[in-house]
């Protein structure tokens, strides 16, 4: 099974402070493009799932065509379940728009967990769970406690947040976590997180300013089993920025 992580597309961001309007605009475009052209990605590559870790819009009053961007194109791949965890700069309420699709799932306050169903390598059924909150430092400490994943399984859990002060990875050890899908950092990082997962920062997908230079892209996540025989989720940058600011 195929699943895309990305995160931090920002839709809707000025894109003003070093460029003059008319060159701000066609940057928006290409943020906007770049979000199509992953999907248009994941539609040629068979990805069952895309999950958003926050922040899909800059502003939490995102503009009608942004909107219609994002909520849009999930409708135009109805084979595609969309996970969407909304980040520190989204709207809290999308005003109904997601609530219509029936391949868009959305994240709260507490821990929700979805079931994904493909087919394995050997034909036999895959399941994949994806589990995700909106954190907080306020519930932290709740999450932590109240975070329980299926030791048969595989697990991916989704959070918006910075892992340098807000999220401790240390208490998401030993938690049965495969892949854990970070938002918020607009740079690909990935490392261990215990001796069964690991985590990542997908990045944005293109770089709107000289503060966000380099690589930009999203994570290719594949489910099954290694040359050493280990079951589990396999991860691998995909670079697909239109352009590198610098």
């Amino acid at each position: 099974m195929r699943i895309i992580h990305c995160a931090d597309l920002h839709l809707g961001s000025k894109i003003q402070t070093n460029l003059p309007p008319e060159k701000a605009e066609i940057r928006r475009k290409e943020v906007r493009a770049a979000f199509e052209n992953m999907l248009k990605f994941a539609a040629d590559n068979r990805v069952s799932a895309v999950i958003v870790a926050g922040d899909a819009f800059d502003s939490d009053r995102p503009s009608l065509r942004d909107k219609r961007t994002f909520y849009e194109a999930a409708a135009s791949y109805p084979q595609i379940t969309f996970f969407y965890l909304r980040g520190n700069h989204d709207i809290k309420t999308d005003g109904g728009y997601g609530e219509t699709l029936p391949n868009f799932k959305t994240f709260g306050g507490e821990w929700t967990t979805y079931t994904l169903r493909g087919r394995g390598e050997n034909g036999g059924e895959e399941v994949v769970t994806i589990t995700g909150a909106e954190f907080s430092p306020e519930r932290a400490e709740k999450l932590y406690a109240t975070l329980s994943l299926p030791e048969n399984a595989l697990n991916i859990v989704t959070l918006h947040g910075d892992i340098r002060g807000e999220i401790d990875l240390r208490r998401l050890a030993g938690k049965n976590i495969d892949y854990l899908a970070l938002g918020h950092i607009h740079s690909y990082v990935r490392g261990e997180l215990d001796g069964r997962g690991a985590y990542a920062y997908s990045g944005c997908l293109e770089g709107r300013g000289f503060d966000e230079c380099g690589k930009k892209g999203f994570v290719i996540l594949e489910t099954g089993v290694n040359a050493a025989g280990r079951r589990g989720v396999f991860s691998q940058f995909i670079a697909s920025s239109i352009r590198e600011v610098c």
